[in-house]
């Protein structure tokens, strides 16, 4: 798998490109903002899916352009499902980001598996952040959006956070996936599980009886 990442708006979001080896098409994960550059590093490639890990605005901003320029399946978690169109819901004032309103065309259910043609994404969902958080698995990639970031976790004092959530999220996520799974965060670098159960003060500790 091809993994190209662009850090883009003022929150410096992770965008993520992704396609298979050998094949034209390709998925983008949290398009959050500067949807022409993300255009110009999709290139030649056929988007099939905009997957989102959640509804925050840093994440969406470009979702409604991308969904103009590609004609792709828009995909969330029911639960942050109208932060991409409710303003009264929404952080894109507090945050200071535009953001077209714009409706999901299916939603990331826990366990679901997305077939993307070159391979299937798999979703957890990882409330705590927000109530609509996921993480989606695909091969060794696990793009975790504000859930886990490099030596940190996502922030849950914002509308829909929720600290015992995220809390519980954390154990799920490090029982359901190998430690060799590379972490590809929100913001920030990527990590890997087993790094961030040796290394992340909210992970130290909770894999003593959780661990693979």
């Amino acid at each position: 798998m091809r993994i190209k990442s662009i850090a883009v708006g003022v929150y410096q979001t992770n965008c993520y490109i992704c396609s298979g080896n050998d094949v034209n098409t390709a998925i983008v994960i949290d398009p959050g903002d500067e949807a022409d550059r993300i255009i110009e590093a999709i290139g030649d490639y056929k988007v099939t899916h905009i997957l989102l890990t959640h509804g925050h605005a840093d994440h969406i901003g470009a979702v409604a352009a991308l969904k103009d320029y590609t004609n792709a399946d828009i995909l969330i978690h029911a639960a942050d499902a109208h932060l991409l169109y409710d303003n009264d819901n929404h952080l894109a004032r507090l945050l200071g980001i535009d953001y077209v309103p714009i409706k999901a065309d299916g939603f990331l259910n826990d366990g679901a598996i997305i077939d993307v043609g070159w391979a299937q994404a798999k979703v957890i969902h990882t409330p705590g952040h927000t109530a609509g958080s996921v993480c989606i698995n695909i091969n060794e990639a696990l793009f975790t959006g504000d859930t886990l970031f490099a030596g940190s976790v996502g922030r849950t004092d914002l509308p829909g956070g929720d600290t015992t959530q995220l809390m519980t999220s954390l154990v799920k996520l490090i029982t359901v996936v190998d430690d060799d799974m590379v972490v590809y965060p929100g913001h920030g670098p990527h990590s890997t599980i087993k790094h961030e159960k040796a290394n992340n003060p909210f992970l130290i500790g909770t894999s003593n009886n959780h661990g693979r």
